[in-house]
């Protein structure tokens, strides 16, 4: 486990020393070492700790789907990683945790502001476009009709 947290540091250690640049590593970088067994198993018992503080089944946090072991977990904060507290991490189906970290990286006072504080926000910007989204695909659908 400690290869990969050491992989992870130097990758965020790049990300931060570059944010300027144009070339810098992107969420789309991310380490191989995160597919680790190490990680598999934390969030195998991510969900169990989900289910028992919650008692239902986990969700994507934008659009709602029902999240499986197959989507990914976002980092709400690096302060336990490798050893990472169920509190810290939130679930996001594959598409929308692109978008987060593309938004992050667009625009990095996102992450100025706090990584707690941006996903919140970058979560709540997404939810509202997906659910203007959703409420214009209805409109459309019924006008067909």
């Amino acid at each position: 486990m400690i290869r990969w947290i050491a992989a992870w540091w130097e990758w965020l250690r790049d990300v931060l020393r570059n944010e300027d640049d144009d070339e810098y590593p992107t969420y789309h970088d991310y380490p191989d070492e995160a597919k680790s067994p190490e990680w598999v198993a934390r969030r195998k018992r991510w969900v169990r700790e989900w289910f028992e503080v919650k008692s239902y089944a986990p969700t994507c946090l934008v659009c709602h789907r029902g999240w499986t072991l197959a989507d990914d977990l976002h980092h709400l904060t690096y302060l336990h990683l490798g050893e990472e507290l169920f509190s810290e991490l939130v679930p996001l189906c594959h598409d929308d945790h692109v978008k987060v970290h593309e938004l992050f990286e667009c625009d990095p006072s996102y992450l100025r502001a706090g990584r707690l504080h941006a996903t919140t926000l970058v979560i709540r910007q997404l939810r509202a476009l997906h659910s203007t989204e959703s409420v214009q695909r209805l409109i459309a659908e019924s006008e067909d009709e």
